[in-house]
């Protein structure tokens, strides 16, 4: 045998060899053992219906540059009231620590004690996988928040955009920070109009912070919607969450218009009464319930009668005739006077509302009564007659004074 066949057959006998050897000690290609790390929380209690950010140390032991801790997942069971939740944390490097905020809602009928399980799963190595599975407990408590939210107004109008202001407080000791506020109308009914959410850098205690919103609501909205807000926020130790469901009602348009004016007679005088005769017309979405028509007494003018009239209901897209009777006062002089006139309603809340409106009326000048005239005239000639009448007796007398003074005066010639 050569040499060269010999060298070769050593090397294959020594490559066998330590395949075997390799073979005999692991079987199957040996699999490395987990990386070290620490799994800890130092949470103990939760609040009964609110979302708990529940804070989760871990410590990564592994010390080469591929001890990574990948693809990390932390779990939480549901059980006990606690709703489930995956909360993915990706690369732990080696040889350090983070924490994590798990966030966990808790039902409002949770019990008082809860003991839970956290589960950990991770890749390390690139193709292996580990989990661990740690036993916890909280107690279940039933906390005050912080904050509190106020929506207004709650009565908004179909059709149109408006305005509602959002009043965040800080009712607790210590400055809230880093306020992220969402509002969510469902839709069709409602659409916000400002970018959301609204961020707020901090609220200090016991002050409020106020947030004006403009939303647009659907001209066929329904009568009432949700709309939901969420506050999420830094307490100090940790970030929470509120809720606050604001129910919205809708009053739908109601717009009474008047149209097709009449006066009966149409010129009225000083001391007549006359009619005011005219048509009101429902150009809204929303049926006006109620509707009654008063005249608004003025300088001149009275109602004739009873103070109002009852109209009754007027439907969107609807018309209803209404005639009004009015005294006019003996003082009143030519032109033009406007009249106003109330209309009361009830929308589809069933509240009070109003509007009015003025009526344009031409008055006649004042008239002369005949029979007056007549027998001022009587009057008038009666004492003319017996001024005369005297006066003739004056004369009369004067005459005669003058006739005998004239003839005495004669004789006395003679």
């Amino acid at each position: 045998m050569s040499l060269g066949k010999l060298s070769m057959l050593k090397v294959s006998m020594l490559l066998a060899l330590v395949a075997l050897v390799s073979a005999g000690q692991s079987g199957p290609s040996p699999v490395p053992a987990p990386l070290g790390y620490m799994l800890t929380t130092n949470a103990t209690f939760l609040c009964r219906g609110l979302t708990n950010y529940i804070p989760i140390t871990i410590t990564n032991y592994g010390q080469s540059s591929i001890g990574s801790m990948q693809d990390t997942m932390l779990s939480l069971q549901n059980t006990h009231g606690i709703y489930s939740t995956t909360l993915g944390v990706g690369t732990i490097p080696p040889n350090t620590t983070e924490t994590f905020k798990m966030p966990v809602f808790v039902y409002a009928n949770a019990s008082l004690f809860i003991p839970a399980q956290i589960s950990i799963n991770y890749y390390y190595y690139v193709l292996y996988t580990d989990s661990e599975t740690k036993n916890v407990s909280f107690t279940v408590h039933s906390c005050q928040q912080p904050i509190s939210v106020n929506v207004s107004p709650k009565v908004l109008t179909d059709g149109i955009t408006q305005n509602i202001t959002v009043n965040i407080t800080n009712s607790g000791p210590i400055t809230l920070n880093a306020l992220s506020i969402s509002m969510a109308p469902p839709s069709p009914d409602a659409v916000l109009l400002n970018q959301q959410p609204v961020e707020v850098n901090s609220i200090a205690p016991q002050n409020s912070m106020l947030i004006n919103e403009r939303v647009f609501v659907s001209r066929n909205a329904t009568a009432s919607f949700p709309a939901n807000l969420t506050v999420d926020y830094y307490n100090g130790t940790s970030l929470s969450q509120a809720y606050n469901d604001t129910q919205f009602l809708t009053t739908g348009i109601i717009n009474i218009t008047e149209s097709g004016l009449t006066l009966s007679p149409s010129v009225p005088s000083p001391g007549g009464i006359f009619s005011i005769s005219l048509v009101l017309t429902n150009t809204g979405t929303s049926p006006a319930s109620a509707v009654t028509a008063a005249v608004v007494p003025v300088k001149g003018f009275v109602p004739y009668g009873g103070n109002s009239v009852f109209v009754g209901s007027i439907a969107a897209d609807s018309q209803s005739p209404v005639t009004l009777t009015l005294t006019a006062s003996r003082s009143v002089q030519n032109g033009i006077y406007q009249i106003p006139v109330q209309i009361d309603y009830l929308n589809s809340l069933r509240q009070n509302v109003s509007q009015e409106i003025t009526v344009p009326v031409q008055m006649a000048a004042a008239s002369i009564n005949a029979t007056t005239f007549i027998r001022s005239s009587s009057r008038l000639s009666t004492g003319g007659g017996l001024i005369a009448l005297v006066m003739l007796i004056i004369i009369v007398i004067l005459l005669i004074l003058y006739y005998r003074e004239r003839k005495r005066n004669a004789r006395h010639v003679k």
